[in-house]
């Protein structure tokens, strides 16, 4: 949590940060074409809730420190849209290192492209945004020599 610890130095008391992060639900595909959609699943990431699950106690220590203070805490979708397969196959090779869209997920995008060219592939991810606020240090905490 050395990020945490660099924003918490440097912050004015009462400052403000958003800690933006994906949730350990696995992103799910759909593939849209004119008014119609159809979901391919969920991808399988066998390391993403362990991966998620470090950062949230990594987050929840430096707040139990007093280091932070939470104010709100909101989930939301985003959405990646991707044009051809090969963007997407692309992304995957690029940013994902354990994820892995299924062989069958594959062949029913291709099958789709095939039927509706005009379609876009749609990666949702569960997206979580935490407001925190520096902690507003006491007369005897040594404020300036950070974490």
């Amino acid at each position: 949590m050395h990020a945490l610890h660099e924003a918490w130095r440097l912050l004015r008391p009462g400052g403000l940060l958003v800690e933006l992060r994906p949730t350990a639900r696995c992103p799910r595909l759909e593939y849209r074409w004119s008014s119609a959609r159809r979901f391919l699943g969920r991808v399988a990431d066998p390391d993403r809730a362990p991966r998620q699950h470090a950062v949230d106690l990594g987050v929840e220590a430096v707040i139990e420190q007093g280091y932070f203070r939470t104010l709100r805490t909101e989930h939301f979708d985003s959405c990646n849209h991707y044009d051809t397969l090969d963007d997407f196959e692309t992304y995957i090779a690029t940013w994902w290192t354990t994820a892995q869209p299924s062989r069958q997920q594959i062949d029913r995008v291709r099958v789709l492209r095939e039927r509706y060219p005009e379609g876009v592939l749609i990666r949702h991810e569960e997206e979580q945004a935490t407001l925190l606020a520096k902690a507003e240090p006491s007369p005897t905490d040594e404020a300036e020599s950070g974490p």
